[in-house]
C-alpha cells in the first residue's frame, strides 16, 4: 500500500485459479476522516465512492492492476 497527499494505492493478489475465482471481492479501506467520498480506479474502470465512518467499501478484482483511490469531496 502506498500513502500519498490526496491519494492511496494498493494491489490485491491472490493465488487461486483465475478461471475458477474470476468474480469481484468486495473490499473495505480506511481512509482519511475528512474525506467525504473518493473516486476509485482500477484498471479501466472507474467510480465515485461514497466513504462512510472513515471507511470506503468497493469491488476490486484479484489481479486486475493497481487499485487508486483520490480524495474526491
Amino acid at each position: 500500500m502506498k500513502v500519498g497527499a490526496g491519494e492511496i494505492s494498493l494491489e490485491l493478489s491472490c493465488k487461486a485459479d483465475p478461471a475458477l475465482y474470476d468474480l469481484p471481492l468486495t473490499l473495505s479501506t480506511q481512509v482519511p476522516a475528512d474525506w467525504k467520498e473518493c473516486a476509485a480506479t482500477q484498471g479501466a474502470g472507474a467510480s465515485t465512492v461514497p466513504v462512510r465512518d472513515g471507511v470506503v467499501q468497493y469491488d476490486a478484482l484479484p489481479n486486475g492492476g493497481t487499485i487508486t483511490f483520490k480524495k474526491a469531496g
